[in-house]
């Protein structure tokens, strides 16, 4: 690897599910989670990863938040507590390195049964005009105890895990505290979606809250802090009412979020053209049910898709901060937990650059001026001879912040395929011309290809679903010699040619061409 300085490391998983009542599912689960204990151990003493220094679970952690439905069915905390425990001592961590928030499964539903309650959740899940804030509900003594009530028994639980110096929700709802060592430390802040969770019908009806953005905000050094976030609920689905608020206060304030819920691993940017943004990771479940069970998530259980993730922070030489996150996922054909081949590249792990230089100062966010080439381009092109294309990949995610979907060299073109990136056009253009003076160190290559494609819709690649795609030809001598001599000719971007085709994966069917200063062909 290259030069660079580990910062955080830790082991993530989501939606445990503990149970004592007994059937197919509590018998499967109990099978899974040995199988997923022995497979970290073992990933780990490999040396494949960095030693986790914290253990987060986001979410999910019972199954009933401990209401006993039979006289067999109570105890889902005290089963969680003794296999967490198990974890602690295979990662050599205490107690106080247990990161914890709560999920719709943690809510003891049965609370609302009292009309009082239900009445008041009822009427902050409607929220808006005809109900009330959350806010107000939090701030009202007796409003705030019915809340409170039904996380009881999770609050309870989780009092014996995290840092013993955290900063907290007087009740116990959330949570703000800094982990690793001084000079090295990262803001994590656990948040509470499930406060006002109840049934299957969520979607929509949840709120965060200014009070737990108040807690994420207002400790928050901007010059200094990298910024973890855990939730149970991703911020992407609808299922916060408050969605596009929260969003907007994590683009600014948060680099990492980490949440579970739905039944599928990811890892992921999120950017704003303005340059703020953050890294969202899903873990997937620990525990997605038993074979051929209907689950909540969209897919069947029979798929089997039981995941978890390492994942860690580093500095690297240059002073940017990127994410590696290695993705697991269940193999039911092996019966073991595999490489999640879906999420990663051939590294092993998905790389994400974090905005960030020097000790922590994030970089400026305002575009460079038009004349100041110097500032867009990067000093020393990479030869793809002489250099991995997993490293290759590494390089250009970190220095741009797109999304490498594929790099590929042929005898004279250099190819790249990332995720589509939405800014205004001369910031575009700025990273686009950084993008090919990175890869133009081969004096072999003739032709850079820059394409963008979202293919998180398609099916089963089967040429079945047509998409429209772009991509961006930069001659290469050209880019080469602005990429060494700094100066950016009048007539440079005339060279460029924008090509839009549309396909059924493959062959192509039809294209179109546009030189590029036809800024009418937009490039989203």
């Amino acid at each position: 690897m290259r030069d660079e300085e580990l910062l955080l490391a830790w082991l993530h998983l989501s939606d445990i599910h503990c149970s004592k009542e007994g059937g197919a599912n509590s018998t499967d689960r109990k099978r899974i989670l040995t199988v997923l204990k022995r497979d970290v151990e073992a990933f780990m003493g490999e040396g494949q990863v960095p030693k986790p220094s914290a253990l987060i679970v986001t979410g999910d952690i019972a199954a009933t938040g401990d209401e006993p439905k039979s006289s067999t069915s109570a105890g889902e905390y005290d089963a969680a507590t003794q296999w967490l425990d198990a974890f602690c001592t295979s990662l050599r961590i205490a107690r106080s390195a247990v990161l914890l928030v709560p999920g719709n499964h943690d809510v003891q539903r049965p609370q609302d049964l009292d009309r009082n309650v239900k009445r008041l959740i009822d009427d902050l899940r409607r929220g808006g005009k005809r109900g009330e804030r959350i806010e107000d509900a939090l701030d009202h003594a007796a409003d705030r105890a019915m809340i409170v009530r039904r996380q009881k028994n999770y609050i309870a639980f989780s009092q014996d895990f995290g840092p013993r110096d955290a900063e907290r929700d007087p009740d116990g709802l959330w949570w703000s505290a800094r982990l690793g060592p001084v000079g090295k430390q990262v803001r994590v802040t656990g948040l509470n979606t499930a406060l006002l969770a109840r049934d299957n019908k969520d979607c929509g009806l949840l709120r965060l809250g200014g009070h737990q953005l108040n807690a994420l905000v207002c400790t928050f050094n901007k010059n200094t802090d990298l910024s973890l976030a855990l939730t149970h609920h991703p911020l992407s689905g609808g299922w916060l009412r408050d969605e596009k608020d929260v969003v907007s206060w994590f683009k600014s304030h948060v680099d990492v979020h980490l949440s579970g819920h739905v039944h599928g691993a990811s890892s992921e940017g999120r950017h704003s053209g303005a340059g703020s943004g953050f890294v969202t990771v899903s873990a997937g479940a620990v525990h997605a049910g038993a074979p051929n069970a209907q689950t909540r998530c969209t897919e069947r259980a029979d798929t089997r898709n039981h995941c978890y993730n390492f994942a860690a922070l580093y500095r690297l030489g240059d002073g940017n901060v990127v994410l590696r996150v290695w993705h697991r996922r269940w193999s039911s054909s092996n019966a073991a937990f595999r490489s999640d081949i879906d999420q990663v590249g051939r590294s092993g792990f998905a790389e994400h650059p974090i905005i960030a230089c020097g000790p922590r100062g994030r970089s400026p966010s305002a575009p460079p001026g038009p004349s100041d080439t110097r500032s867009i381009l990067y000093p020393d092109p990479i030869d793809l001879k002489t250099i991995s294309i997993a490293d290759a990949a590494s390089v250009v995610q970190s220095a741009t912040g797109l999304r490498i979907e594929l790099l590929f060299q042929g005898n004279k073109k250099v190819a790249l395929w990332v995720k589509p990136i939405h800014c205004p056009l001369d910031e575009r253009k700025c990273l686009l011309l950084k993008t090919a003076c990175l890869l133009a160190g081969d004096k072999d290559t003739e032709e850079i290809s820059i394409g963008f494609a979202d293919t998180s819709d398609l099916c089963s690649g089967m040429g079945k679903d047509k998409f429209l795609v772009h991509r961006l030809l930069f001659p290469a001598g050209a880019v080469r010699k602005l990429a060494v001599e700094k100066n950016l000719a009048p007539d440079f971007w005339s060279s460029v040619i924008v090509e839009f085709v549309e396909t059924p994966v493959s062959p192509i069917a039809r294209k179109t061409v546009a030189e590029w200063p036809d800024y009418e062909a937009r490039l989203v």
